[in-house]
């Protein structure tokens, strides 16, 4: 007779060194991530000159606006993201959906400033805070 030596997904293990080294990169890139996204995105400071400058000319309002247009997703986007965790857990679905907003808004934003356009940057940065 021929033994059946398949294996279930759910019993099938990882040698612990590479969980172990893929956990710490994974750390890595976590602690990467933020430490860009508060100098690009949440530390106005750093392009404060150059915005209010020539050719991009930002009035002190517009410069408010565009940081703070970054946070107004947030105000009601955690609670509908929240409510649909609870219901049906952690999807890497959405997960995938608001990094994607991040990155096209990351893209979006950038043209707009090639462009020296308030309007597009302002849609770029809304699609920002999304993600």
């Amino acid at each position: 007779m021929k033994s059946d030596k398949t294996i279930l997904i759910s019993q099938a293990t990882l040698p612990q060194k590479s969980i172990e080294s893929s956990k710490y990169y994974i750390f890595s890139l976590i602690f990467l991530a933020n430490c860009l996204y508060y100098i690009l995105v949440a530390y106005p400071q750093a392009l404060e000159n150059y915005l209010l400058a020539t050719p991009y000319s930002f009035t002190t309002f517009q410069y408010s606006i565009f940081y703070a247009i970054n946070s107004l997703p947030n105000i009601a986007l955690p609670l509908f993201v929240g409510i649909h965790a609870d219901k049906n857990g952690n999807n890497a679905l959405i997960i995938m959906i608001l990094l994607l907003c991040c990155v096209i808004g990351t893209i979006i934003t950038t043209i707009g400033a090639y462009q020296y356009s308030f309007v597009i940057m302002m849609i770029g940065r809304m699609l920002m805070g999304l993600g």
